[in-house]
This record gives structure tokens, sequence and C-alpha cells, in this order.
């Protein structure tokens, strides 16, 4: 169970991201949502105290959540990430410390959920 930790949920399709929150909450986390890569990179340039980004890897907007993973690292790296897809293929251009991010498969379920955000927040 979380403990009021604010993770940014990054999925552009509407039901994913909404049940998504939904169990976060429901795991004691408070939640922030982007559709977009670029609309989480505006989200953490704020003053939010965001401890993890959760979001999908194949996004529209110009962005991948590899591509967000790596704006985290290189500009904000006190949050942590996890990834999630359907399509668990790590591209060859990302940086190792992109390729060593957790990625959790879909669908997965709210143990597999909660185990990965423990890890990612506590491991």
């Amino acid at each position: 169970m979380g403990d009021g930790e604010l993770i940014l949920v990054v999925e552009d399709a509407d039901k994913v991201r909404e049940a998504t929150m939904s169990r976060l909450e429901s795991l004691g986390y408070a939640v922030l949502e982007a559709k977009t890569g670029p609309e989480a990179i505006t989200m953490l340039q704020s003053e939010e105290p965001i401890a993890l980004v959760f979001s999908d890897i194949i996004m529209p907007g110009g962005m991948t959540g590899y591509d967000v993973a790596e704006w985290v690292r290189s500009m904000r790296p006190e949050p942590k990430v996890v990834l999630t897809s359907g399509y668990n293929d790590v591209p060859l251009a990302a940086s190792e410390a992109v390729r060593a991010i957790k990625v959790l498969g879909k669908p997965y379920t709210r143990a597999q959920l909660a185990c990965a955000l423990r890890d990612a927040l506590h491991g």
C-alpha cells in the first residue's frame, strides 16, 4: 500500500488512464494525470512533489514513455519511473539507464501493479 505518494499517470487511452488512477488511489497513492508525453513534461516542470511517473510506452504526441523517462532522468531525477505497455520491446536507441527501467506488461493485476510501484519507490 502507498503512503500518499504522488504518482503522475501518463496514458493516452481514457478508460485505461481512469482505471489506472482508480487502482492507484485504492492502493493509497495520490494521482495526477497526463494524456501525452509533452503534457507530462509540463506537469513535471511544476513544483508538484511527484514521487513516481507511471507511463505507457506507446503514445501519440511525438513522445514515447521512453522519451518521458529520458527527460525525467536528465532534468528531474528525483521521481522514479515505471513504464507499462502491451508491447514490451525496448528500442535499441534508448539509453542504458532507460533500458533498465521496469516495464510492467499489460494486462497486469492489482498485485503486480502494487509490487512494481513499491519496488520502484522503495527498492
